[in-house]
């Protein structure tokens, strides 16, 4: 997983004891690495990706296993971002997955500007097109 860093990082809120989620959500598989601001690892998790589902069952994948690792690693710093990857081409100013694969049931259209496992927190989603 990288993309943490560089010219489409995510504007996060000011502080050093907040956390930072980056999110995978791969055709098999969807991979979350939770990390400090300094960018040290402080736990994984994966699952399967329900890519034949629907683009609301994979966001919620995704959310769902940034919860458990902020609930179980987090100590009880907040969550001020998430970094999300997946294939396809975003409009980021629509706020939409604009075309995917066919392999990923209902994600054209996914209104990614909803994925986030709070409203609060900011995220920015990218694309391995």
């Amino acid at each position: 997983m990288t993309g943490l860093a560089g010219p489409d990082a995510v504007a996060v809120r000011s502080g050093p004891s907040g956390l930072l989620a980056g999110v995978d959500i791969g055709g098999t598989t969807t991979q979350v690495v939770l990390v400090d601001r300094d960018l040290t690892v402080r736990a994984r998790a994966e699952a399967p990706t329900p890519a034949l589902v629907s683009g609301h069952a994979m966001a919620a994948t995704a959310a769902r296993l940034v919860k458990e690792l902020v609930a179980s690693h987090g100590s009880g710093r907040p969550l001020v971002g998430v970094g999300v990857g997946a294939a396809g081409v975003v409009d980021a100013a629509l706020g939409r997955i604009l075309v995917a694969s066919d392999s990923f049931t209902g994600w054209s259209g996914f209104p990614s500007r909803r994925f986030s496992p709070r409203p609060s927190t900011p995220r920015r989603f990218s694309t391995t097109t």
